[in-house]
């Protein structure tokens, strides 16, 4: 391992000897930090994008892996390689970071372990917004930490020229895995479409099984198997260069070993199946100063959950609808208005939780004032409306000043989250449930919190730039499982008395601070050698009033480095993370929550053909670790991959 880190080290530091360079800052990139559209130069918002190009060069199989090096996310992963990923971002818990795929909200209202479930292929992606911080004015409930919005090729494109590609990757690996994505892009003046498929799948490793001699299994040994596949079709119709039609139909499909995903007990020989439907579209008019958007999305996941096949499965469908109508009007080159209005609903029927629907609905304005061309000011309020908590008003203030290579910004919001559907009533649907299960609180109150940054960003030359933030959240009523005597629960009928179980309560204030610092570094010398370095750092600490296993569950120090070297038809990327978290341990079980380690991906290509084509060969835990981050789900050891890819 100290070798692999040497080698890292003398790459960083040779590209600091090449002479030439070149522009690969993308300030003027438009973003959607909020309702209105900015350039990420004018944006007073704390934004990341990961482009198309980062994509491809990456060693990612899953959105998941992208995010992992970026500062101020936290992620918490079951099994690797995208099967199950609970997102953060500064500190905040898996339900409270809102995702979006072009403008429509993905988040399931189930439980927010499936947020993470993106279910469009990467050969699909032509950018990422990580927008950190609150942002619930523009886009609502479950954006406390902040936002991951998905923008595909199809919803972006212009469509100025006719273009025909294929894009993607085939790829074979360690323990039978076989990794395919590939999209058709078709584009001409007026329509665009695509088309998009990904199988990810593998027999997994063979594990010793800590279940064994229990009684609850005959295996000795198990698999962490996973079998995910994902098609969709898109297509963009502009009438004009005023007017527009979208859609977007999907479908993503999962099964794999969920062991110790959610529990440690020694009867968990859990196995997930998932199918999530979607469909999302839009329309969009320009006229003169006036810019309008209505953006539909319909969502349905079906899960079967097998906890252990002596069990009966619990099967749940959920559906999500969701509708935004937004208005912006451009008065003058200074000010820019926002009214928007928003309907959800959600509705569940589950062979434990029974069947329940809730219905929402808020509007909102937003006012973008750029006082000159250095200093801009963000105002937003919001009123969300949620049987559960009635109303609630939110507000926002953030200022952006810009100074020759100088940007500085600020801001203070509140965020807010309703409890889903499994906190609210698993289980109450079990007859005379077993002592020590979970059990949901129909009665729960609304995560509440403020949010407060202070960042700067310096492009000290077109070759190298850094910034750093600081961030504080303060934070109400966060909700988790705590262990509770049924005689003190009042809002469930089918318990054992005296008996305890864990009852989702509100149980706790927190307080959570932290800084987040990035540095890039790009060199290009007369030889045509290219060598980019992007470097991530965040420290994150969390005080709450109670112990809770997710409350503060996030990486304290998170290190990453990326460094990309292209010279000529070759192309190497070498991906690391140093991570240090809260150790855990079950001894009775053997698992254990490192206090640190150290992770390493690289990917190796070579291009064969004038069209782009290129063969590679990647490994991804390059140093062999043996880690969990969530206790008991094994994550996996070093993998081996060769495969092509094509542009």
């Amino acid at each position: 391992m100290s070798k692999l880190r040497a080698l890292s080290l003398i790459i960083f530091l040779f590209s600091l000897h090449t002479i030439h360079s070149q522009n690969f800052f993308l300030d003027s990139l438009v973003v959607t930090a909020s309702r209105i559209p900015s350039t990420l130069a004018q944006s007073s918002k704390d934004v990341q994008v990961i482009n198309a190009q980062q994509i491809k060069s990456s060693t990612a199989t899953s959105v998941s892996d992208l995010l992992k090096n970026i500062a101020g996310v936290n992620l918490n992963n079951r099994g690797g390689f995208g099967v199950q990923t609970d997102i953060g971002i500064r500190g905040s818990t898996y339900s409270q970071v809102l995702i979006l795929i072009d403008n429509v909200r993905f988040n399931d209202p189930l439980t927010g372990h499936y947020n993470g479930n993106f279910p469009i292929p990467l050969s699909e992606i032509a950018q990422i917004e990580i927008i950190r911080g609150a942002s619930a004015i523009s886009y609502g409930v479950d954006a406390v930490g902040g936002i991951i919005h998905i923008k595909t090729k199809t919803y972006l494109a212009l469509g100025s020229s006719k273009n025909k590609t294929l894009s993607g990757e085939i790829s074979a690996g360690s323990h039978e895995n076989i990794n395919a994505d590939i999209s058709m892009f078709s584009s001409s003046k007026k329509l665009t479409m695509s088309a998009a498929v990904r199988t990810n799948i593998s027999a997994g490793e063979t594990l010793d099984n800590p279940n064994y001699g229990y009684g609850f299994t005959e295996d000795s040994t198990y698999n962490n198997f996973f079998n995910i596949n994902m098609m969709s079709l898109a297509g963009k119709y502009r009438f004009n260069d005023n007017f527009s039609i979208y859609a977007r139909a999907g479908l993503d499909v999962r099964k794999f070993a969920a062991k110790y995903f959610y529990t440690q007990s020694v009867a968990d020989e859990s196995i997930e199946h998932i199918k999530n439907k979607y469909l999302i579209s839009s329309l969009r008019a320009n006229k003169g100063r006036w810019i309008s958007e209505l953006n539909l999305g319909f969502k349905q996941l079906y899960d079967e959950f097998t906890f252990n096949p002596a069990f009966p499965s619990n099967e749940h469908t959920t559906n999500l609808s969701t509708m935004n109508l937004n208005q912006i009007y451009i008065a003058n080159n200074h000010v820019s208005i926002s009214v928007g209005f928003n309907v959800s609903s959600s509705s569940i029927k589950s062979t434990d939780r029974g069947d329940h629907d809730k219905n929402t609905w808020a509007a909102y304005t937003l006012l973008k004032y750029m006082v000159n061309d250095d200093f801009t000011i963000d105002l937003g309020q919001r009123l969300e409306y949620d049987k559960i908590f009635n109303i609630e008003y939110l507000p926002q203030v953030s200022l952006s000043y810009r100074k020759d290579k100088w940007h500085y910004w600020t801001g203070v919001s509140k965020g807010i989250r309703a409890a889903d559907f499994t906190e609210r009533y698993v289980s109450h649907n079990i007859p005379l449930l077993t002592p020590g299960r979970n059990i949901g609180n129909p009665d729960l109150l609304p995560e509440s919190s403020w949010s407060y940054e202070l960042g700067i960003k310096n492009n000290f030359s077109d070759r190298f730039a850094w910034g750093a933030t600081l961030f504080y959240r303060d934070s109400k009523n966060l909700i988790d499982f705590d262990n509770t005597n049924s005689n003190d629960i009042k809002n469930a009928d089918n318990l054992q008395e005296n008996q305890n179980y864990y009852y989702s309560k509100n149980i706790a204030d927190a307080r959570t601070h932290g800084i987040e610092f990035f540095a890039n570094h790009l060199k290009v010398n007369a030889e045509n050698i290219k060598f980019e370095n992007r470097l991530a750092y965040t420290y994150i600490h969390t005080k709450a009033s109670s112990t809770s296993k997710y409350l503060a569950n996030h990486p304290k120090h998170n290190l990453s480095l990326i460094s990309t070297l292209d010279y000529g038809y070759w192309s190497i990327n070498l991906e690391q993370q140093y991570i240090t978290r809260q150790t855990d341990k079950l001894e009775s079980l053997g698992f254990y929550i490192k206090p640190s380690y150290w992770l390493a991906d690289i990917k190796i290509s070579h291009q064969i053909s004038a069209n782009g084509m290129r063969i590679f060969g990647k490994i991804s835990n390059l140093g062999n670790q043996k880690y969990e981050e969530i206790l008991g789900a094994v994550m996996p050891r070093r993998w081996f991959f060769i495969g092509i890819s094509m542009d």
